[in-house]
């Protein structure tokens, strides 16, 4: 088992902690529980995702499970996502754009632009990856977080391992 910013990894699966916020026509709403994050760790002053977080705040939108395992408000669960499905997104997320700033600008030096118009054509590209990026998300399916198990509260300390 590896712990990876806040999620456990462990036979392809990785996994989180959440807790039930809401429960309703069959589908359970659950928060992530941050854990990495959580600034109980002795190593919280040097971490990245603690700094982060506590700028950005805890925004995420909620989890969507289907309730076949009688979720209860204000439960805490495990639930896992699929490696294969994080590759994905992350594939999804990321390549469109930096593929895009590549050829923008790559092609406008091709052709002998200048560097002015080279940077602009590296931006274009840039957006038309975001862009991309966009219309390939809609179309991504399987995203949807299983459960896994009940969970005990933790207590909100960072596992170290």
């Amino acid at each position: 088992m590896q712990q990876t910013g806040g999620q456990m990894e462990m036979g392809g699966m990785m996994r989180g902690i959440a807790r039930i916020e809401a429960v309703k026509d069959g589908r359970a709403y659950a928060s992530p529980i941050p854990q990495a994050a959580c600034g109980g760790c002795a190593a919280a002053k040097g971490c990245g995702v603690s700094a982060l977080s506590g700028y950005f705040g805890n925004r995420s939108r909620p989890l969507v499970l289907v309730d076949d395992f009688n979720a209860r408000v204000g439960e805490t669960i495990e639930i896992g996502i699929p490696q294969s499905t994080l590759n994905r997104v992350a594939m999804t997320s990321y390549l469109p754009p930096v593929v895009g700033l590549l050829i923008g600008g790559g092609a406008a030096e091709l052709l002998g632009a200048g560097n002015g118009l080279s940077a602009l054509s590296a931006g274009v590209g840039l957006v038309g990856g975001f862009a991309l990026s966009r219309v390939l998300a809609a179309r991504l399916t399987g995203l949807t977080p299983v459960f896994l198990g009940k969970a005990p509260v933790s207590g909100g300390a960072c596992h170290e391992g």
